[in-house]
């Protein structure tokens, strides 16, 4: 397995699977609607210079998405939301996503998104990529590394702990869990040394 930095063209439709594959359920309908214009939003909100991407022969093992606050996450622009579903449409779904995405904190690079093909799970994929993160923010000044965990994911909760992260805040998802699928969730850091 080799980790990239950067998502190269020809693995950006492997890579709106793979998001697809991990965040579909949560974020179908009334949020990203069915797979083809979900798959479409991902693509377009994927930063290519924002990601890391795991690859083995070709194969998209996993990827991940990093913020900070000069190079905020594309999910709300404008743009493609209307040519992908309408103008009230994009509306709307820029209205419901605007509360996941993530603000980092002065100082952190933030995880934006995390995705690990089921077929790699339990296999170091999700560490490596977490392990290159920092390599990533230590190279840009950055002191601490962030992400989020929603409580439905507590297998990912336990690798971000044995890597070193912590709980700094646990936030309700009120007035929208229904919508999303999950009560709460943690942010937890990771201060570099």
């Amino acid at each position: 397995m080799k980790i990239i930095r950067g998502l190269p063209p020809e693995l950006r439709s492997q890579a709106a699977e793979l998001f697809w594959a991990g965040f579909g359920q949560k974020l179908k309908r009334p949020l990203l609607g069915d797979a083809e214009k979900g798959k479409r939003f991902v693509t377009h909100m994927m930063d290519s210079d924002a990601m890391l991407s795991a690859v083995e022969d070709d194969e998209l093992l996993g990827i991940l998405m990093l913020v900070d606050q000069d190079h905020p996450t594309k999910t709300g622009e404008w743009r493609g939301a209307r040519e992908i579903y309408g103008l009230l449409g994009g509306v709307v779904r820029l209205a419901l996503v605007a509360p996941l995405d993530d603000k980092p904190a002065p100082g952190a690079l933030h995880v934006d998104w995390i995705c690990v093909a089921p077929t790699a799970r339990g296999k170091g994929v999700g560490a490596a990529l977490l392990r290159e993160t920092e390599s990533v923010a230590r190279e840009r000044g950055f002191a601490t590394v962030s992400l989020s965990v929603v409580d439905t994911n507590s297998r990912a909760k336990a690798l971000y702990e044995r890597l070193g992260f912590v709980v700094t805040a646990t936030k309700s998802a009120w007035p929208f869990r229904w919508l999303y699928g999950f009560e709460k969730y943690d942010e937890m850091a990771k201060r570099l040394a």
